[in-house]
């Protein structure tokens, strides 16, 4: 799974991403492999759910299918 998220000038503190470029635009770029642990905290409706990458459930990423990518399940979230 890969994030990407554009970067503005000093908005930047990169820890375990980097910076690249993408479509003209410079972007950070967060991996999570194959093998990354993560934790199902729960499901507010059908077809969404939080994953939570932490240690603390306080914390957590919402994710289900976008309207303008098909089935395709998205980050819902905005920056």
């Amino acid at each position: 799974m890969v994030f990407w998220r554009e970067v503005r000038d000093g908005d930047a503190k990169i820890k375990d991403g980097t910076i690249k470029i993408r479509d003209g635009k410079k972007v950070e770029e967060v991996v999570f492999t194959r093998k990354t642990l993560a934790v199902f905290l729960f499901e507010p409706r059908l077809n969404q759910f939080a994953v939570s990458f932490e240690t603390s459930d306080e914390k957590f990423l919402m994710f289900g299918p976008s309207k303008k990518r098909g089935a395709d399940f998205v980050l819902l979230a905005a920056d």
